[in-house]
């Protein structure tokens, strides 16, 4: 017993239905939910919004997974959706899509040899493919170009002291301007936010 509740129902809370439950109860939070107390506000249906509906979806579709992936008709689905994905996408997902077609290929031949398939195999290849794109932008270089943008503004506002200079700042530079000119404020450069 754990607070009035017995092992055996606390398994059953961490059921498949428990996690779909969540899920669906967080996204009627989000789809009707309202930020203010005395009016109707409704959350914004951003796509960032929806980060926090993903780990209930995930283990709730884990739980279907894990027992598809002993059925090699399953199996056989998922390596022809990921390998027809591959070759309709032609961008860098399409590696992505393609290393998952390649990896179900190779189950359905462990299962239909009769090979006995470790949990443990199959979460570490999934973690490696899916761990790609992470780190490949980890790795790549930053394109925020601080300097560059600190050196034209600097070349700007030392240019115009015989007037005033109109400059149209993209959304990301436009809100840091400030930060740039270290909070003073600025009469010889006028910026103009060049919003889409």
């Amino acid at each position: 017993m754990w607070g009035g509740v017995s092992r055996r129902e606390l398994w059953q809370l961490k059921g498949k239905g428990f996690w779909v439950m969540l899920f669906l109860t967080s996204l009627a939070t989000f789809w009707f939910m309202s930020t203010s107390y005395t009016s109707y506000n409704p959350i914004s249906l951003d796509g960032r919004m929806f980060n926090l509906l993903l780990p209930p979806l995930a283990l709730a579709a884990a739980w279907g997974f894990m027992e598809k992936l002993h059925n090699w008709r399953y199996t056989l689905l998922y390596s022809v959706a990921f390998l027809l994905l591959a070759l309709l996408h032609r961008n860098n997902r399409s590696l992505l899509y393609g290393l998952l077609g390649l990896y179900f290929a190779g189950h359905i031949a462990l299962l239909l040899y009769g090979r006995n398939i470790s949990y443990k195999i199959v979460a570490l290849v999934l973690a490696a493919v899916f761990a790609i794109r992470p780190v490949y932008f980890m790795l790549k270089p930053k394109a925020l170009y601080y300097k560059e943008h600190q050196a034209a503004l600097n070349a700007l506002h030392n240019n115009s002291h015989t007037g005033s200079a109109l400059v149209l700042a993209p959304v990301y530079l436009y809100d840091a301007i400030p930060v740039y000119y270290g909070y003073k404020p600025v009469t010889q450069v006028t910026f103009l936010w060049l919003g889409v």
